[in-house]
């Protein structure tokens, strides 16, 4: 088929990416460039348009705001316009609302919308390791003025890490804010990071 002619290595790239394969930078900047073209094209296949997703989410991650930020500005775009229309295509998909979470936080973070883009993330994918996996990481990034208005989906997913061992190793230490949420919302859980659950025996 034509997709698969013309976009056959995007679905093929994120998988390496998601993997934890190494993907050059350049590489995945080149394929989040071309990634686009799957919005111009229409196409809604979810290999498709989670692949395009994953090259651009990888390639804003790659991106150093302080050191090129008119690279970085253009690839915070692209990677907004391909989660809209991935969401466009995946409405009830609640790792793609994670992801549009994570390029709103990256572009200016607002409390509101954490909310309402955090809620649908846990409302359509309440149990799915790799996505609470996902909002984890992105509440380490947060203020304590967004987190205190997602104790529901925080509570929620903190007390499902905490309750396995083999996820609370493989998730970073929290930050400061988000350690101290831990300990007022889950106050028994034991340490999470690599270095911290080796130490608690666990």
């Amino acid at each position: 088929m034509l997709r698969y002619h013309r976009f056959g290595d995007i679905p093929y790239l994120a998988r390496q990416i998601e993997a934890g394969k190494p993907v050059p930078p350049p590489t995945v900047a080149a394929y989040a460039a071309r990634a686009t073209g799957i919005v111009d094209a229409g196409i809604c296949s979810g290999d498709f348009v989670k692949g395009a997703l994953t090259l651009a989410l990888t390639d804003l991650d790659n991106q150093n705001q302080d050191a090129g930020y008119e690279r970085w500005a253009a690839s915070l775009e692209r990677a907004e316009r391909v989660a809209r229309y991935a969401l466009g295509c995946r409405p009830v998909d609640g790792n793609i609302w994670l992801r549009l979470a994570m390029i709103r936080q990256a572009a200016a973070e607002q409390p509101e919308e954490m909310e309402m883009m955090l809620a649908f993330s846990k409302s359509y994918a309440p149990s799915e390791e790799n996505v609470i996996g996902g909002r984890y990481q992105l509440y380490n990034r947060l203020t304590k003025v967004t987190l205190d208005r997602l104790a529901g989906p925080l509570l929620d997913d903190l007390q499902l890490i905490c309750a396995d061992s083999g996820l609370r190793r493989q998730l970073p230490s929290p930050s400061p804010v988000l350690k101290g949420e831990i300990a007022r919302l889950v106050p028994q859980c034991r340490p999470i990071g690599s270095q911290a659950a080796v130490k608690s025996g666990r």
